[in-house]
């Protein structure tokens, strides 16, 4: 049996229409805090089984290809730093506004360190103030 770890197991930038559908063809079963490799196991066997199975308090199987067109969503986001990540839009904004501020900023040092470089007098003169 392979186990992954991962520190944070979000896909951030998921459609909520994607995310609706998909519960709408899943059974959640609670295995949180068990602990134990061989149970989770064995409920991963029971749900894929033709004939119900019993795992618990659950009758689990296979029930087939959910009859509905199949979820199609891009991902876009590449996540280097999952515990940095926005966790929604808002959060995405303001981590753009930073990195808008922090560019101009940058740009802005470099041309009162070379003022010859591109840039107007009103650049030159929000430096000033």
């Amino acid at each position: 049996m392979c186990v992954v770890e991962s520190t944070a197991p979000y896909l951030y930038d998921t459609p909520p229409e994607s995310i609706k559908r998909f519960r709408r063809q899943i059974r959640m079963i609670d295995l949180l805090n068990e602990g134990d490799a061989k149970l989770v196991q064995d409920a991963v066997w029971s749900c894929y089984q033709e004939e119900p199975t019993r795992f618990k308090e659950y009758e689990l199987f296979d029930p087939g290809a959910f009859r509905a067109e199949p979820i199609c969503a891009t991902i876009t986001w590449k996540v280097r730093q999952p515990w940095y990540a926005p966790r929604n839009t808002q959060e995405q904004a303001a981590l753009d506004r930073a990195h808008a501020l922090m560019e101009e900023i940058r740009r802005k040092t470099a041309q009162k360190r070379d003022p010859s470089s591109a840039g107007t007098e009103d650049d030159t003169r929000s430096l000033e103030r």
